[in-house]
């Protein structure tokens, strides 16, 4: 059985997940690492763009899975988070203490 992510089944995604797709099918045939002969049958596909790779993906679920929002607001900066700050937190940039807004749908 090969499980994809059920944000990749949308139009925006289809690139990734035709990689993807390809990349859990040779897994189900029985090559388990990602060794060189993996890495050989991985490379028959061309390869994502970088805007809809691995790592846009795993930022958009990042993003979309943000309990709060750590915020600066002299800066105009936001961190997706799980937990609050509690004014533990300083913006790298200024120096002011990060603010906790709760992202859309949380109840504080």
């Amino acid at each position: 059985m090969i499980d994809l992510h059920p944000a990749l089944l949308t139009p925006e995604w289809w690139p990734y997940a035709c990689f993807v797709l390809h990349h859990e099918l040779i897994h189900a045939t029985g090559h388990r690492r990602h060794d060189a002969a993996f890495r050989r049958w991985e490379s028959t596909w061309p390869s994502p763009a970088k805007e809809g790779g691995a790592e846009a993906f795993a930022q958009m679920l990042h993003m979309a899975s943000a309990r709060w929002w750590w915020t600066c607001s002299p800066c105009n900066v936001k961190h997706a988070r799980q937990r609050r700050a509690n004014g533990r937190y300083l913006c790298r940039r200024c120096g002011q203490v990060l603010q906790d807004v709760p992202a859309q749908g949380v109840s504080a």
